[in-house]
């Protein structure tokens, strides 16, 4: 191959090299191993083989290319109600275009393709402004439209409007387009009677509701027109009644009288019996119309009376025809509803309702009460009890008394929720298994064990070791074994809680739930929180114990100063003498600026108290003396620590632009909270950008240097603002966000270098521009999609 390639170059021809790309790789070495190729032949087939791994990566790159366009596609499309325009990539898609055609900048490119803006046309009649005037000045094109979508009439050309042939095939797609008909048509009544034929009589103008025969015939064609018509006629005897027979829920529009008038409600019923809701209070009670009403829709129940609600037999009645109608008309999730409302009305009835066990069956995976609405001869089907115990455990407290009674199924509760225990029989709740079952599941579930059991050493020692706060259910006399509770604090020291008295007196036992968690001295006996040792084991590992010492403690130093040595808040809870110790003071602030809150109020006013609070908590300035709050070197150093600390600064320190500098600078306060002449100041502003470059919206006139540094970080900010005829910020803006673009003066907006800019950025290019379509797209492809080529089948 290749020496004939040698021959037919050296006669100067062009020669187009062919590789084959599933060659394998041991194929190619089979083949640069081949004697027969000399030196220059052999330099050749290097080249080709380097030529064809370019051509292999290319591919590959553009295979990932394609991929992300398609990708990129596919969210345009999700997100195009709430996109600004389309970009130039997707310009030549026509899915893409369909999609978009509520975009204010969609593709120009396809507006000649009459096909593609009648699909358009039929999901949103505004697509019709997007074909080309030539189409637009063809009545075959809008024709067509008004097939498609009736509303396109309101974007009709005038002689069209007033045609009545054109306006008569817009209302037959849809009779809303006659709001959009010539004046002249509003007063044809040929035209007013098609109209109220197709349903449309809401749409006539106004005058003609008052019309008693044409209201008449609009009601007997559609009944829901009643509420269009003029107000007179809902006290109309005749018209009320065509109007609920040819559509019961027009009842809802009749005045009161009617409401109450039998026939009337009889025949509204008889057409939707959900129609009984708006009947009279009088008539809800009327057993003939409720009847009525549940024959056509057993749902009509839920709008009786109370007392017909729960009448027994009407109540069967409903849920009878509500479950005949499982599962071709309804689904169980409908009719369980019903079922859980009334169930309890029928009693034993309930076995005779077809499909009820299919149904609640159905729901036990959706409900965890569901057996409660079973029928007495479900509660006692072991098969079914088992199935709602596989979902939930506390069904059992709904089984029958009988199965509640049965050490399977009580065990296959529990093994869901040990807490169940409580709905077992007596019997099962002293059984040693069953209870053992129980608080392996859930410690707590002592709580329902018989009084024997809750006075079973081993039974509470194994409840406890599952949850020790089980200890709060075990017999008094275990409360008051030493064991036990040891046991129980050394799991949880809060079950001290649960001791007994003299237990929580028991110097060893308390020690031992502090030295787990010191807030347990909480609990321990009044002479105990009086104990130095046991009172400093809890503040050794829980300084908020101090809170639980007695008066005499909270004024010892030692025990004071180990606690702010961890927390420096419990200086709250220290003696007012302590409190009013300077160095203790000092040693709280160091640990937690906020102990401020709780020192005397002349710690408040001490500059070297206050700055070592702010050097550990800036907002502790909140804290401090209304002196200290106007104190420059003070609120300095707060807002070093935390910008946010510049709200509790004085008025004189907020005005200093120092200060505001170095909240700015931290992490970008509210601008809103600076005085008005500080968020002006220039170095402010360019500080403020950076962490919110809207601020620039809140000034009255930004420098350019300001607009600039906020363009770099969101572009559409040019929008009305005094430079969008400096090149040099438009550019800026364009390169955050090339749809910026639109926003720039005429003659930027059709600046070669801004357009190019503008599209390889975010694909933007604005339609009325003279630009190099395709230029900019196949640059755009290249940017973006690594050159890949959309074939012509996808844009199609």
């Amino acid at each position: 191959m290749f020496a004939h390639r040698q021959r037919l170059c050296n006669n100067g021809c062009t020669v187009l090299v062919l590789i084959d790309f599933c060659k394998s790789s041991s194929e190619e070495e089979d083949l640069s191993d081949r004697d027969s190729l000399n030196s220059d032949g052999h330099h050749q087939y290097s080249n080709a083989r380097n030529m064809q791994q370019l051509l292999r990566d290319k591919f590959q790159r553009q295979i990932q290319g394609f991929l992300k366009w398609l990708k990129s596609r596919d969210a345009f499309i999700k997100r195009a109600s709430s996109l600004k325009f389309m970009p130039i990539e997707f310009m030549k898609d026509k899915t893409a275009f369909l999609s978009s055609s509520h975009v204010d900048f969609v593709s120009r490119l396809l507006i000649h393709d009459q096909e593609l803006i009648l699909n358009a046309i039929s999901q949103h009649a505004k697509a019709v402004l997007f074909a080309s005037s030539e189409l637009r000045n063809s009545n075959e094109f809008w024709r067509k439209a008004i097939h498609r979508n009736g509303l396109v009439l309101s974007y009709a050309p005038e002689e069209l409007t007033n045609n009545k042939e054109f306006v008569t095939l817009a209302v037959q797609q849809n009779p809303q387009a006659f709001k959009f008909a010539s004046k002249n048509l509003h007063h044809d009544m040929d035209m007013i009677l098609f109209v109220v034929e197709r349903k449309g009589f809401k749409y006539i103008p106004y005058h003609y509701i008052t019309n008693r025969d044409l209201v008449l015939k609009a009601v007997k064609i559609d009944g829901s027109a009643l509420e269009f018509a003029y107000e007179q006629f809902f006290n109309d005897y005749e018209i009320v009644l065509a109007a609920v027979k040819s559509n019961g829920l027009a009842l809802q529009f009749a005045y009161n009288e009617m409401k109450q008038l039998k026939a009337i409600v009889l025949e509204a019923v008889s057409n939707n019996g959900l129609a009984l809701e708006f009947a009279s209070p009088e008539l809800t009670k009327d057993e003939q119309v409720v009847l009525t009403a549940i024959e056509q829709n057993p749902m009509a129940i839920q709008y009786a009376s109370h007392a017909l609600r729960f009448n027994s037999n009407i109540c069967f009645k409903a849920l009878y025809k509500l479950c005949e109608k499982y599962p071709h008309t309804l689904g169980h999730q409908q009719i369980y509803k019903y079922i859980e409302q009334y169930s309890s009305v029928l009693g034993d009835e309930l076995n005779k309702l077809l499909n009820l066990k299919s149904i609640l069956t159905k729901m036990l995976f959706s409900n965890l009460f569901v057996l409660d609405h079973a029928s007495p001869e479900l509660k006692n089907d072991r098969q079914f009890v088992l199935l709602a115990l596989q979902e939930n455990g506390n069904a059992l407290g709904y089984a029958s008394h009988e199965l509640r009674n049965s050490k399977e199924i009580v065990l296959k509760a529990l093994k869901r929720n040990g807490t169940a225990l409580c709905f077992a029989s007596d019997q099962l709740r002293d059984n040693e298994e069953v209870v053992l079952k129980a608080i392996n599941k859930c410690g707590s579930a002592l709580k329902f064990a018989s009084e024997r059991l809750k006075n079973d050493r081993e039974i509470v020692l194994q409840a406890i070791k599952r949850d020790s706060r089980a200890l709060e259910f075990a017999s008094e006399e275990l409360r008051n074994d030493k064991e036990i509770v040891m046991e129980a604090v050394s799991l949880s020291a809060y079950a001290l809680k649960f001791a007994s008295p003299r237990l929580r007196q028991d110097r060893q036992v308390v020690l031992k739930a502090v030295s787990v968690r010191g807030g347990a001295i909480e609990f321990a006996s009044k002479d105990l929180t009086d104990d130095k040792e046991v009172v400093m084991t809890a503040i050794s590992n829980d300084s908020s114990a101090l809170g639980y010492a007695s008066k005499k403690l909270r004024k010892d130093k030692e025990l004071v100063m180990k606690a702010i040595s961890m927390d420096g808040n419990v200086i709250e809870h220290a003696s007012t003498v302590l409190q009013n110790n300077k160095e203790i003071a000092m040693q709280a602030v160091k640990r937690n600026g906020s102990a401020l809150k709780y020192l005397p109020s002349h710690f408040k006013n001490s500059s070297d108290i206050v700055l070592e609070a702010v050097k550990n908590d800036g907002n502790s300035l909140q804290y401090a003396s209304s002196k200290l709050t106007n104190s420059r070197m003070i609120v300095m150093e707060a807002v070093k620590q935390n910008s946010k600390a510049y709200i509790y600064a004085g008025d004189k320190c907020q005005d200093d632009i120092d200060i505001a500098l170095q909240a700015i600078q931290k992490d970008g306060i509210n601008f809103k909270s600076l005085p008005w002449f500080v968020r002006h100041e220039e170095n402010i502003l360019m500080k403020a950008v950076k962490f919110d470059p809207s601020v620039v919206k809140k000034v009255f006139t930004p420098s350019r240097e300001v607009m600039l540094e906020a363009v770099q970080q969101q572009g559409c900010l040019l929008y009305n603002s005094l430079y969008v005829s400096d090149r040099e910020v438009v550019l800026a803006a364009v390169r955050q966000d090339g749809f910026a673009l639109r926003f720039a003066s005429d003659d930027l907006m059709n600046d070669p270098e801004l357009v190019a800019e503008a599209c390889r950025v975010s694909g933007f290019v604005y339609t009325s521009q003279n630009i190099d379509f395709e230029k900019l797209y196949r640059a755009r492809l290249e940017e973006c999609y690594e050159g890949c080529f959309v074939p012509p089948t996808i844009l199609e």
